[in-house]
């Protein structure tokens, strides 16, 4: 696959009659330039995190796609095809053609101090005519700038978000542009440390939907839904790729769904009410449910089922008590 950077299609086109203009400019966020490089090859979530924009992919592998962007423009739908390749560590070049124009836009991505990276965007925008350049150029800077904006403001919490779990010690799988399409994957790496909760009990006096959360939104939180007729026990974080699952299932819906891509979660484990205590066995916790409290205990290292992916453990249905779900 032909990866040229910014510099060398401008310099190409340029021998064709093309004149330039260009600008950048640069941001910084608490994270490390790998999620920043994850965050834009990451092309499943502007499905999700980009409602301004429909994007609809034509081709896509381990440094490169192609799509059709559409968007929504004083009420008419406009089509943009659009070329992004890895032209770089941590860089990436997009190419598009609009009417006269040509645009290209280059992000590289550097780590400026620990959990901090730097992101510069550079802008060409190219036409034969230069005076037709002149004439758009500062509207044109205008509006990509601002659109630009919008997306980061949109992709902002992902990179926070992976920032604070490297803080606590998490790492992520690497891969390639195409595999973000498998949300399926578990792509979260958890430190190897304690509980970073202690016992807890909740009282069953109020079954009305609430939901209660406990821990912190890593892999040993937990989110804990007081249905009418049952407990539904959910994660708070998302396996795939780390996103928070924070009130995010509303009363009388079978499952929760991740924000950034959207998968799905039915409950790790589902208990009904009932006189005889009910003790459950979990991946990281014991669940011990009586008629008036549930109990949830963190496991020690040694009693652990501990699974691959938390998410989808389900205890025996043997268990008395267990709704299978």
């Amino acid at each position: 696959m032909l990866k040229p950077t910014q510099a060398q299609v401008v310099s190409t086109l340029r021998a064709q009659g093309y004149h330039f203009r260009g600008f950048q400019f640069s941001v910084e966020d608490p994270c490390s330039a790998e999620d920043v490089d994850w965050n834009y090859k990451d092309i499943a979530h502007p499905h999700f995190l980009h409602r301004h924009v429909r994007r609809c992919y034509a081709f896509a592998d381990a440094d490169g796609y192609s799509c059709i962007d559409l968007h929504r423009v004083l009420g008419f739908q406009l089509a943009q095809s659009v070329s992004t390749w890895v032209s770089g560590p941590n860089r990436l070049t997009t190419q598009t053609v609009s009417f006269f124009l040509i645009f290209l836009i280059e992000v590289s991505i550097e780590d400026v101090d620990e959990n901090r990276a730097r992101t510069t965007t550079r802008y060409e925008i190219g036409a034969t005519s230069r005076p037709l350049l002149a004439l758009a150029f500062p509207a044109l800077k205008w509006l990509l700038q601002r659109n630009c904006n919008e997306f980061l403001r949109e992709d902002q919490g992902m990179r926070v978000r992976r920032g604070e779990l490297r803080r606590q010690g998490f790492r992520f799988a690497k891969h390639g542009i195409a595999s973000t399409l498998q949300i399926s994957a578990n792509n979260v790496v958890p430190p190897a440390v304690p509980c970073t909760h202690g016992v807890t009990c909740i009282d069953l006096t109020q079954r009305d939907g609430r939901m209660i959360q406990i821990g912190r939104s890593d892999h040993f939180g937990l989110q804990v839904a007081l249905q009418p007729d049952r407990v539904e026990i959910y994660p708070r974080l998302c396996p795939h790729e780390g996103a928070c699952l924070d009130a995010l299932h509303a009363p009388g819906q079978p499952a929760i769904q991740c924000p950034w891509h959207g998968r799905s979660f039915q409950p790790i484990v589902t208990l009904a009410y009932t006189q005889t205590p009910t003790t459950v066995l979990g991946p990281l916790h014991r669940f011990v449910l009586t008629a008036s409290q549930l109990r949830i205990e963190p496991l020690g290292y040694a009693d652990r089922t501990t699974p691959a992916d938390w998410t989808r453990w389900r205890p025996p249905t043997a268990d008395l008590g267990v709704v299978s779900s």
